[in-house]
């Protein structure tokens, strides 16, 4: 509690937070927060436990080594008094420029014990997860390339080939120590989508390496440069088509039967057709656009042998098949009077507010030629509908409906809804996604790390007052006999 009430950063102490869980009983969190400055820093949490003790946590934060995002570690101990033993964690990711446009990631984990996050963990995501991964990645971008140079560790928590657990909380007497597995390196070099010498055509091409060695395994090693080229035509301005090829070449330092440098060479070619339909509607003052774009796809793969491709590498199916697409849009200009450009669906004008009220995407396949007959050729009819009803800024709502029928029986092989709504005002920031405990995002919307001590009314605005209260919604059909999902959340 502070009188009077101010806008700057404070050290103090955080308020207690209390926490249940049945396994657990009650545990209480004391913490204070120390702020370094305006660039960085800390919370000293010292926490009990009724069932296991105490627990001391270190977290930092910092905007130090980069202009893309917060850098972070956490450091967490404790003396688990009803197993007599003494745990530690260290979790950290830290983000750095480097000199020629390099940037550099590393992200780090370390348990001393292998079920130390689904003993202790408060998220159930670090509760059942079954290995860890630390990495390491440097990556440049150019005007039409970009590179990336990483290795990696994993850590397999439980034996792979034991039987699923009834229980996701696994005993270190249910399953014994899976293999760990090391990515070192893993080398990406791409070139974005770029047009051949003015003729229309478009060429992008990706070469990479993969070297992985797993304990008990043969290594695998691979390296495969992936070429794609297009080259996209009008017919009577109103018909867009662009057929396409793609190629590969891979190699493989051992193969399936044993040998040495396979070499596996890949190819597919195609041609995809769309058109756009638009229907306008004048609903007073506003202006309602219904924009129909029905599309279709023709892929073609020959008949090409792969068998001596090792586990893990690349392989293909011969077939042609044909994909057909249907999208319809419902788009609403608040305010109308603006005069649509010729062939654009996103241009509203400098003025107005454009919003896509629905959205409904419908898509089958059918397999035209395949190697063997085939008694279905037609695929699953699937239908995505996403509805964004919002007419004002204090509220966001989504509501995303999908679902896959059988075309010859009709019936619903699946069926999905997830339905979205939140209200917010004053300076509320903007929401972050649901994993920013694990990994502190870099892509919140407007968000600038501070180079220089800004002005007093900037710095203030970004720490201006707000509120935000949302509430989801998520239903899962089940498959095969099994039990619907239902999910909700509450956020404020």
């Amino acid at each position: 509690y502070y009188y009077p009430l101010g806008r700057e950063r404070r050290s103090g102490f955080l308020a207690p937070r209390l926490s249940y869980r049945t396994h657990r009983e009650f545990r209480v969190r004391n913490a204070y927060f120390w702020a370094l400055n305006d660039y960085s820093d800390a919370t000293f949490a010292l926490d009990y436990d009724t069932a296991y003790g105490w627990r001391q946590e270190v977290e930092s934060r910092y905007l130090y080594g980069t202009e893309r995002g917060m850098n972070w570690f956490r450091v967490i101990h404790d003396e688990d008094r009803m197993r007599y033993k003494e745990h530690w964690s260290f979790t950290g990711n830290h983000r750095q420029d480097l000199p020629w446009g390099v940037d550099g990631l590393v992200k780090l984990t370390l348990r001393s014990d292998r079920f130390y996050d689904q003993y202790y963990s408060e998220y159930f995501e670090e509760r059942t997860r079954r290995d860890l991964q630390s990495f390491l990645s440097l990556s440049r971008s150019w005007e039409k390339f970009s590179g990336t140079a990483s290795v990696d560790y994993t850590a397999t928590l439980v034996d792979e080939g034991g039987e699923e657990l009834e229980s996701r909380v696994v005993s270190p007497e249910s399953g014994e120590l899976g293999p760990a597995t090391w990515t070192v390196p893993r080398i990406s070099v791409s070139m974005s989508q770029t047009e051949l010498f003015g003729t229309g055509a478009f060429f992008s091409t990706r070469f990479g390496y993969y070297n992985r060695l797993r304990e008990g395994t043969v290594p695998f090693r691979t390296a495969g440069l992936d070429g794609h080229l297009s080259r996209p035509f009008s017919l009577f301005r109103w018909f867009r088509f662009t057929p396409y090829l793609d190629g590969s070449l891979d190699w493989y330092r051992t193969a399936a039967d044993g040998s040495t440098d396979h070499v596996q060479p890949l190819y597919s070619a195609g041609i995809g057709g769309s058109t756009r339909i638009y229907g306008l509607f004048y609903p007073g003052e506003d202006e309602l656009r219904h924009v129909v774009e029905p599309s279709v796809n023709l892929a073609w793969r020959p008949e090409i042998e792969t068998d001596n491709v090792p586990a893990g590498g690349r392989t293909q199916y011969p077939s042609t098949i044909l994909t057909l697409g249907l999208t319809n849009r419902l788009k609403l200009l608040r305010g109308g009077g603006l005069v649509l450009e010729a062939g654009s669906d996103d241009s509203y004008g400098a003025t107005g507010q454009a919003v896509e009220l629905l959205r409904w995407d419908l898509s089958a396949g059918y397999v035209v030629d395949a190697p063997e007959p085939v008694e279905q050729p037609w695929s699953s009819l699937v239908s995505r509908v996403y509805l964004t009803p919002v007419f004002a800024e204090w509220y966001d709502s989504l509501v995303i409906v999908q679902s896959r029928h059988s075309p010859y029986t009709w019936e619903m092989e699946s069926f999905d809804l997830s339905v979205s709504f939140a209200v917010s005002g004053g300076g509320a920031r903007p929401r972050l996604e649901d994993n920013e405990y694990d990994e502190p995002t870099d892509d919140i919307p407007g968000y600038e790390p501070l180079e220089t001590d800004p002005p007093r009314d900037e710095l203030e605005k970004r720490i201006e007052a707000g509120w935000r209260m949302g509430l989801t919604y998520d239903y899962t059909m089940a498959r095969s006999g099994g039990q619907d999902i239902h999910f909700l959340g509450l956020q404020a």
